[in-house]
């Protein structure tokens, strides 16, 4: 008898909750970095090495090594000798989450973009060689929520989300 009143008593409790008031901006802990459009478009630029704090993928090409910096871009390593490698730069590529090298050229998301670009070794200069505008979806928050309504109705006009980031918690 007692079972049967415990699982009534869960079961009415859960009857009672009201899912339905519940919404995505309560729940995720992300709000999105927009870019305008025609500042991603000319964002990608070859920088000094910068400090590698957070890293993704790390793609092998002959000597050299391209670490990816989560929705930042892709640091270039000289790894000619693997017990002393060397930074050389860092590519910076807002939105950019994944890598891959074919044929002597790098390929990059760029938000929501695909990218080639020429690989920038031996001195060279970054060049974009072609772009393939939206190709893929806005990333999503990490938290694996979806774009809060409050985000799709309050976005800048002709923007791009390049990233997630923790909000600011009040104090």
């Amino acid at each position: 008898m007692k079972r049967i009143f415990l699982l009534l008593s869960l079961f009415w409790g859960l009857t009672a909750c009201n899912f339905d008031s519940l919404s995505n901006e309560e729940f995720t802990a992300y709000e999105p970095v927009f870019m305008l459009r025609s500042v991603l478009d000319a964002s990608i630029r070859y920088l000094p090495p910068t400090p590698m704090n957070e890293t993704g993928k790390i793609y092998i090409y002959q000597d050299f090594l391209f670490v990816n910096a989560p929705g930042k871009g892709v640091h270039v390593v000289d790894n000619a000798d693997p017990t002393d490698p060397k930074p050389l730069g860092f590519i910076t590529i807002p939105g950019n989450y994944d890598i891959a090298i074919k044929s002597g050229m790098l390929y990059v998301d760029h938000a929501t973009d695909l990218v080639a670009l020429q690989i920038p070794v031996n001195g060279q200069s970054l060049k974009v060689m072609s772009r393939q505008a939206n190709a893929f979806s806005e990333p999503l928050p990490p938290d694996g929520m979806p774009v809060p309504a409050k985000v799709v109705e309050t976005r800048p006009k002709n923007s791009v989300i390049v990233r997630w980031q923790l909000k600011e918690t009040q104090p």
